[in-house]
């Protein structure tokens, strides 16, 4: 498949069809997938993406086309608005204009939502988009690039990268083991976890999104059956169908941006957000109000579930740059020795079937000079403001 932005490459290289790390999205029970992005460029890429999702081996395996509701609540309807009128014509250009319905109003969303979803007072459904659960296939990549035979995966723990004497080449890198690994060229696709190994200060923060799972009885099983994916963006509220017998609700605010001191690698001591070790969570006044919010959100999704045992409660990691574009780039300061996967703010894996196509044209220089400035390591920002108001730059 041709992918846009990509120039027809040397016919005598032979390219993998992928480069895609095992461990760069989080094994979880439900991502959604939609291509309506308000940004050109990210939707057309988003739209080659969910052709893969829908039609293409592995991704197809895993992928349920229930529909997507994208609702908010003020009147004004702005960005979605013109979101919807966007998808609307585009549709309508291709005789498909029967893929999206305006709702307008809370009625039209709950009909839409199978009598669930008491939020929200104006929106659309897209019966393009769908969810996949993220664990079945990422375990089923995992199974695949092992079985590949130019493939070699080394497990252990990341402690540093590894220089030449000048310190402005990387050749490689270490494991805490002691174990050096050495690369003519290291990519870095680490999500949230790369600010402990590069210096993203000023670049990218990561931060963790509190996400709840509650148990459903085998007589649920007909209450959600018709039940789309949904998001609430001005409540923050996203849920996809259930899966494994769990519904997954997620709140996208008031994200734990978690602190560390730590003795960096390039910089020395510093504060920094990771990801924490497992196990570990927030203070307890704040894990107590994202659990109040979720709970909120589940009241109005369905008061049935607002009074089921949380069974499971988390946080969703990623890491985001203040614009919200994706950073796929050398790093300017290594002379092409290091290439930088990341700054996907939760949005990558919707890309997951393309995005590694994208990072070997960047690499051999067949990238779209428009999308490659775009995806260009960023210059440095406020961490203050970086930590407020990233993943702000409105394409989403």
């Amino acid at each position: 498949m041709e992918l846009p932005f990509i120039q027809d490459p040397n016919t005598s290289r032979q390219l993998p069809e992928q480069v895609l790390p095992c461990s760069t999205a989080s094994y979880d029970t439900g991502r959604i997938i939609r291509d309506d992005y308000i940004h050109p460029t990210y939707r057309t890429i988003a739209t080659a993406a969910m052709h893969q999702w829908q039609n293409a081996e592995p991704w197809c395996r895993t992928y349920r086309r229930s529909g997507l509701v994208l609702v908010e609540d003020s009147d004004n309807n702005g960005p979605l608005k013109e979101t919807y009128n966007l998808t609307r014509r585009e549709l309508e250009s291709n005789g498909a204009s029967s893929l999206v319905e305006e709702l307008y109003c809370r009625d039209d969303i709950k009909k839409a939502c199978g009598g669930l979803c008491d939020t929200g007072n104006w929106g659309y459904l897209t019966h393009k988009a769908g969810w996949v659960d993220a664990g079945d296939i990422m375990n089923t990549l995992l199974k695949d690039l092992k079985q590949s035979e130019n493939i070699h995966f080394e497990c252990g723990r990341v402690k540093s990268l590894v220089k030449d004497e000048t310190g402005d080449v990387v050749v490689g890198i270490l494991l805490e083991s002691g174990q050096r690994l050495v690369a003519d060229l290291v990519v870095l696709a680490t999500g949230p976890w790369t600010s402990a190994l590069a210096d993203t200060r000023g670049k990218t923060v990561s931060a963790g999104e509190a996400v709840a799972y509650v148990q459903l009885q085998p007589e649920d099983g007909e209450i959600f059956r018709k039940m789309p994916a949904f998001l609430n963006f001005e409540q923050k509220i996203c849920l996809t169908p259930p899966s494994r017998q769990l519904f997954r609700i997620a709140l996208h605010r008031d994200d734990w941006v978690n602190t560390s001191n730590i003795d960096h690698p390039e910089v020395g001591r510093t504060d920094i957000s990771i990801p924490p070790e497992r196990g570990l969570g927030p203070n307890p006044s704040q894990r107590v109000s994202h659990e109040r919010q979720l709970r909120g959100a589940l009241q109005r999704i369905s008061p049935l579930l607002a009074s089921r045992p949380i069974v499971h409660f988390g946080y969703c990691w990623y890491d985001d740059t203040l614009t919200g574009d994706f950073i796929v780039s050398y790093h300017p300061d290594y002379q092409g020795s290091l290439f930088m996967l990341h700054g996907l703010g939760g949005h990558g894996f919707k890309f997951l079937p393309v995005l590694g196509q994208y990072a070997v044209a960047t690499v051999l220089e067949e990238l779209d000079p428009r999308v490659k400035n775009m995806w260009k390591y960023p210059e440095d920002v406020d961490h203050d403001r970086l930590r407020r108001d990233h993943g702000q730059g409105g394409w989403r």
